[in-house]
C-alpha cells in the first residue's frame, strides 16, 4: 500500500512541476511591464557587446521600436550561427542536431533549413539535403538575399542526385 501511495504522489510531482511552470510562465506574460522612469530620469546606457551581423540583421526583422526580440529568437540565432561554423569544419552531424535543436526554437526561420540542407548535402544524403532545401524555399523565397542562395543550393542537390 506504502508503495502504491508513494509512487501515486511521485506521479502527482512529476506532473505539478510542468503544469506549475506553465502557469508561471502564462502569469508572467500577463504581468505589467513595470513602472516607466520618471520624465527627468535619463535611461541607463546600454552596455551589451555588439552582435554578430547576421544576428543584427536577424533582430531588425524580428523586433519593432518597442519591443525587444524573444530570447528563443537569439538562442536560435546563436545555435544557427554555431552550426554554420561546424559545417564549414566538416562536421556534419553536430550541425545536424545543433539546427534541429534551432529549429525547435525558431521553426519560421528559413535559413535554419537552409544550412540542414548543407549539411545533409556534406553527408551526401541527397534526399534528406532536397527535403530541407525545399522548406528553405518556402520560408525564403520572398528574401531577395537568400532566394538565390536556396535555388543555387537546390542545383547543387540536383547534380549530386544525377
Amino acid at each position: 500500500m506504502r508503495s502504491k501511495e508513494s509512487l501515486r504522489n511521485k506521479t502527482l510531482r512529476s506532473f505539478a512541476v510542468p503544469c506549475l511552470m506553465i502557469a508561471l510562465i502564462a502569469a508572467g506574460a500577463c504581468a505589467p511591464r513595470g513602472i516607466p522612469p520618471a520624465p527627468d530620469t535619463a535611461p541607463a546606457p546600454r552596455t551589451e557587446r555588439p552582435a554578430p551581423a547576421e544576428q543584427q540583421e536577424k533582430e531588425r526583422e524580428a523586433e519593432s521600436p518597442a519591443t525587444e526580440p524573444a530570447p528563443r529568437l537569439l538562442a536560435s540565432l546563436e545555435l544557427t550561427r554555431e552550426a554554420r561554423s561546424l559545417i564549414e569544419a566538416g562536421r556534419a552531424d553536430q550541425a545536424i542536431r545543433m539546427l534541429e535543436r534551432a529549429m525547435a526554437l525558431d521553426p519560421s526561420n528559413g535559413r535554419n533549413y537552409y544550412y540542414l540542407s548543407e549539411a545533409w548535402l556534406l553527408k551526401g544524403d541527397t534526399t534528406q539535403a532536397g527535403h530541407f532545401n525545399e522548406l528553405a524555399f518556402i520560408h525564403l523565397r520572398t528574401d531577395d538575399t537568400w532566394r538565390p542562395r536556396v535555388l543555387d543550393q537546390q542545383d547543387r542537390i540536383k547534380r549530386h542526385t544525377d
